[in-house]
């Protein structure tokens, strides 16, 4: 955010499919960085959470007969 703050005055010609486009500030330029940064944070965390219940361990069959007496727990 200091970034797009501090840059929001430089004035440079955007690009677009390898061409010049229309003029933006650096400041834009950084704030779709920054909102690209947040979105890619975001989507980890959702991963995150839908990979946390993933049994550990790979016992037989979902049984625990194949890992130690309090194993399930530990995780």
């Amino acid at each position: 955010a200091k970034k797009v703050e501090a840059f929001d005055d430089i004035v440079k010609v955007g690009r677009t499919h390898l061409q010049d486009a229309v003029p933006l500030t650096l400041g834009q330029e950084f704030s779709g960085y920054m909102t690209q940064v947040a979105d890619a944070q975001s989507r980890l965390q959702q991963a995150m959470l839908r990979a946390m219940p993933v049994p550990q361990g790979g016992t037989a069959v979902g049984t625990g007969l194949n890992a130690p007496p309090g194993f399930a727990v530990a995780f």
